[in-house]
């Protein structure tokens, strides 16, 4: 049959098929664009829920390092509120230090206990009813501790830091004694750590109005 012998229902017939043809290759275009938009999506959610994940793991890490810093923290605020650490004096203090020495087998600590500094702590203005006084106690202590070797200070400064007591340590340099290298050679005091810190204590008034 040839294109003059085609009759109009065959044209019909024909264009039928390419009509279906084209709206064949429309609906598999569609359904490429279709798959590739959801591909996109799915990709983005994929980063967004990944973002959120490394956002909660990071949240879950700084809540862990809290919790060791509030650990560290809880025995000193319950000694506080136990008023063992309003009680302490300086012989308590000087004790501490003579049981470290003994505890690592240090040599002598010199001890230089200042006098406190008295602060009275203000309440916050959004407390309607604030409670009785809070003193705030602060003391500077000087040490100079000869060294065998550098591991002795730190356990020395280690002992003090996990004390019930609050001591901070401000600052502390070490020098060695002598520049003789054959001195060196020999089994002795060739460092000095010479360390301040600060005391803090707090004092509560009682209903009588003397603190504790």
């Amino acid at each position: 049959m040839t294109l003059t012998e085609l009759r109009r229902e065959d044209y019909l017939g024909l264009s039928l098929h390419f009509v279906l043809l084209a709206v064949s290759i429309l609906l598999v275009g569609g359904m490429f664009y279709g798959v590739g938009l959801l591909d996109t999506t799915a990709t983005r959610q994929l980063n967004v829920a990944r973002g959120e994940l490394s956002s909660a793991e990071a949240t879950l890490q700084q809540i862990a390092q809290e919790e060791q810093v509030i650990t560290s923290y809880l025995e000193p605020y319950r000694a506080i509120e136990a008023g063992a650490v309003s009680g302490a004096n300086r012989l308590d203090m000087q004790e501490s230090f003579a049981e470290v020495r003994t505890r690592y087998s240090l040599f002598p600590i010199q001890l230089n206990i200042q006098q406190e500094v008295r602060y009275t702590l203000p309440y916050a203005p959004e407390i309607a009813q604030p409670g009785g006084p809070v003193d705030l106690l602060i003391t500077q202590i000087d040490t100079s501790l000869p060294l065998l070797h550098e591991n002795d200070l730190a356990h020395y400064l280690d002992a003090l830091i996990g004390a019930s007591t609050l001591l901070l340590p401000t600052e502390c340099t070490l020098t060695r004694t002598t520049q003789n290298p054959q001195e060196l050679l020999r089994l002795g005091q060739h460092l000095n750590a010479s360390c301040s810190f600060l005391w803090y204590k707090f004092q509560l008034a009682t209903a009588n109005g003397v603190g504790q």
